[in-house]
């Protein structure tokens, strides 16, 4: 089974996912922007689910929060799902801390860093997510 790290998961796609992991077997790291917030998720954590709190709007907590992850192991996934629409913090959550942990959070040896976008591949599926208010689409390449 997979170990997946996913962040907004006090409600909403976050929490699903969490939850959807869980009930399927997986090794489930939930995030909250801060200590209020760990009501939401206790019964993800009782279930399980291990837990780290920071605020992605903060570059220095962005940093701590992927501290906090690496102390617990690498990651085989990461599904950056905390997101504003408005105000100051919609370019330090919603496009520097999805980078910023990708960088920093370690994962398995053999899952590359980058993806060659050069090299054709076909989508076997795409995946609709709401992230920051939009509809977007991810598409799974065949492998």
């Amino acid at each position: 089974m997979a170990r997946v790290f996913i962040t907004g998961s006090a409600d909403g796609l976050g929490r699903a996912a969490a939850q959807t992991l869980l009930d399927e077997g997986h090794e489930v790291v939930v995030h909250t922007r801060n200590s209020a917030r760990l009501e939401a998720v206790r019964d993800l954590v009782d279930r399980g689910a291990a837990v780290v709190v920071g605020d992605l709007a903060d570059i220095e907590h962005t940093r701590g929060i992927a501290d906090d992850v690496n102390r617990l192991g690498r990651m085989d996934a990461v599904i950056h799902n905390a997101g504003v629409y408005t105000g100051p913090p919609v370019m330090p959550v919603n496009i520097v801390a999805p980078y910023l942990l990708t960088a920093l959070i370690d994962r398995p040896e053999d899952v590359p860093r980058a993806v060659d976008f050069r090299r054709r591949s076909r989508c076997d599926r795409y995946i609709a997510a709401t992230i920051a208010g939009s509809l977007v689409g991810v598409c799974v390449a065949a492998e």
